[in-house]
């Protein structure tokens, strides 16, 4: 429980959530007016602890728009399936419906 502690104490603080929204500006950018100091939007930070079991699997999917940025960390023991995770998908037309139906 310590390291979940310290992780938690480390990665789940609203300063970092607002850094990775300014990294990803040229996206997270565009959904706000950042002229406009009273229209800052104030960023909260969602920490899951999840364990994939053997055969699990995600289909491609669309996040909810109240989601600015999604981070994941893979914590394997070991690096038997170093070539496994998350696959960053876009449409070939360029759309995705609010479900994640193409």
């Amino acid at each position: 429980i310590g390291f979940w502690k310290r992780f938690a104490d480390l990665f789940a603080t609203s300063e970092l959530a607002k850094s990775w929204v300014d990294l990803l500006d040229a996206t997270t950018g565009k959904r706000y007016d950042k002229r406009d100091p009273k229209k800052q939007p104030s960023f909260t930070y969602k920490m899951d602890l999840s364990r994939d079991m053997s055969g699990y699997e995600i289909s491609p999917h669309t996040d909810t728009d109240a989601k600015w940025v999604t981070t994941l960390f893979y914590l394997p023991s070991t690096s038997k399936h170093a070539n496994v995770g998350t696959a960053v998908m876009k449409s070939k037309q360029g759309l995705l419906q609010r479900n994640g139906t193409r």
